[in-house]
């Protein structure tokens, strides 16, 4: 990429975060939060497919969550950001997959559980970016954070808030479906 995503030396690290920050926010709050809940093709899609798919997408947080960790033990990312990112995104993806086994068997307590790795998830998002933007801010040298350098960029500016909407879709979906249930049996008791 002969370093385009590498910032000029001495920009502003609140500028370095904006050009972060601002295209996450967008992402999330009008073309998915927005657009893709209005959508009936959109709705139609997460209808006809299984609860489990959406949470299963979750699940490569677990490598994602692993790439932190050596940059925290070389010393190219702070602890306080890099240790809750990494164990939170391994954690989110693990709690994954049990969820999807557990939808997949229909076990009495799979929903609760995949709402409670969506929650999970977008709290350790939301924890994770803040942090990350702490840590950029609170830098003492000069150089500028590696995650807003080209790889790393791609987690804040892509990933996250990819992931983010997967697990608004999901908790969408499974609302949703906890609607079409109880309207069913609603209509059942009726008749």
């Amino acid at each position: 990429m002969q370093g385009r995503f590498v910032p000029e030396p001495g920009t502003p690290r609140l500028l370095q975060i904006v050009v972060v920050l601002v295209p996450m926010i967008i992402l999330i709050i009008i073309s998915a939060l927005t657009l893709l809940t209005r959508s009936q093709t959109v709705a139609a899609a997460v209808d006809a497919a299984p609860l489990w798919w959406l949470i299963a997408y979750q699940m490569f947080r677990v490598n994602g969550g692993v790439i932190f960790l050596p940059l925290w033990y070389y010393g190219f990312l702070p602890g306080f950001f890099a240790l809750p990112a990494g164990i939170g995104d391994t954690l989110t993806g693990l709690f994954a997959i049990v969820a999807v086994v557990a939808l997949w068997r229909d076990a009495p307590l799979a929903r609760p559980l995949a709402y409670a790795v969506n929650v999970f998830g977008m709290a350790d998002l939301i924890y994770a970016i803040s942090m990350g933007v702490t840590s950029t801010l609170t830098s003492t040298t000069a150089e500028v954070s590696p995650i807003v350098m080209y790889p790393l960029i791609m987690v804040p500016a892509f990933g996250v808030p990819l992931a983010f909407v997967v697990h608004c879709l999901s908790i969408w979906q499974l609302r949703r479906r906890g609607r079409v249930a109880l309207n069913g049996q609603f209509a059942l008791q009726k008749s």
